[in-house]
Formats: structure tokens, C-alpha cells, sequence
């Protein structure tokens, strides 16, 4: 299949979705944003009661030129599917979100102590883990609304450990089991189709 055959055939799927689903959303979550992290996320709801939400970001960016390497470069895909109390995009919501990512990070300092060495090191690496989530989404308008989530779960960590001065020396491979928040959304979204109240 051509990459133009291909193109032309995603298109019409993502068409033919809009046109017969129950309902479909964009949004962006602002916290992510607010970390330099562009991000974007696509929902579809095929029933009432259930919506299925693919989650992607990538942050590539360099911070300053100076010899203490900060960066958070890193890239994550994060499905998730959840079960809505009322309605698809109306009030509360229960979710579960596998995800993985990869991430080459330091100089940064983490809330909450959740990674203490980042500050003084550079870790290059890939992640995966589960977890569950609670979540609000607050009607605005017709085709606007807004959401809180908070997720909490597991990540195994595998990356190697380096001196946090650029082209610093690797200090080793190991891993690490993470237990603790697994996300933070505040997102603006739009919906395709007008939601009355």
C-alpha cells in the first residue's frame, strides 16, 4: 500500500468516525503544556457509558546552553479507557491508562521528592507501567468543556545514569519500580459534536 493510499484511507476512517460514533473529542492538557510538552489527545466515546482516549506527547527541547544539561526530552503514548457514571463527557469518570515512553532528563527538580537523583544526573531511558485514574469533566459550551484527572499506579524504569555536565561520563544501567502518580490533566476540549443541556 502506497503512503498515498494509506493517507487517503485513515482520512476516510477518521471521517466515517465522526460521522457515526457517538461522540469525538480533541483537548490538550494545559499542565503538560505548562512543562514545555506539546501534547494532544483524541476520544471516542462508542457508547454512552464508555470512552476510549489515546493520549500523545513530546517534549524535544534543550534548556539553555550551559554545563549543567537541563533537559526533559522525552516522548509518552498513553491509551486509556474509561467508564463515565452518567454519560460519556459529562461528569465523573473512572479510568485505566497503560502507557510507555522514553526520556532522556536532568538538572530537574520533581515535586513531591518523586525523583531525587534527577537533580544531580542524567537519565536516558525507557518507561512503561499501568494505572488508575479519576477524573471530572465540567460542561462550558456546545462543543467545549473541561477536565480534571488524577492517576496513580506502577512504572518499571530502565535507563542509564550519567554526570549531569554534557558529555558526561555513564555511571551505569539499572532500573527502578515506581509507585505514584501517573498523571495530572487539566485539558480544554473540544467536541465535534454540539452537546446540549
Amino acid at each position: 500500500m502506497s503512503r498515498k493510499t494509506f493517507t487517503i484511507t485513515l482520512l476516510l476512517w477518521f471521517v466515517s468516525i465522526l460521522a457515526y460514533s457517538q461522540q469525538i473529542a480533541v483537548k490538550t492538557n494545559l499542565i503538560y503544556a505548562a512543562t514545555t510538552t506539546p501534547n494532544l489527545s483524541l476520544e471516542w466515546a462508542p457508547s454512552h457509558k464508555i470512552s476510549i482516549d489515546l493520549q500523545g506527547s513530546i517534549n524535544d527541547w534543550h534548556f539553555g546552553k550551559s554545563e549543567r544539561n537541563r533537559k526533559i526530552k522525552h516522548w509518552l503514548v498513553m491509551p486509556e479507557v474509561r467508564f463515565w457514571i452518567d454519560e460519556a463527557f459529562d461528569g465523573h469518570f473512572l479510568g485505566i491508562h497503560p502507557f510507555v515512553g522514553a526520556y532522556n532528563a536532568g538538572n530537574i527538580h520533581l515535586p513531591l521528592r518523586i525523583w531525587q537523583g534527577l537533580k544531580d544526573h542524567r537519565y536516558q531511558g525507557y518507561g512503561t507501567g499501568l494505572g488508575l485514574g479519576y477524573g471530572y469533566q465540567w460542561y462550558l459550551g456546545h462543543h467545549w468543556n473541561l477536565e480534571f484527572e488524577f492517576g496513580f499506579g506502577y512504572a518499571y524504569l530502565n535507563y542509564d545514569r550519567y554526570e549531569y555536565q554534557k558529555c558526561g561520563n555513564c555511571l551505569g544501567n539499572t532500573h527502578k519500580h515506581y509507585f505514584g502518580p501517573t498523571k495530572v490533566a487539566l485539558s480544554v476540549v473540544y467536541l465535534f459534536k454540539s452537546k446540549k443541556r
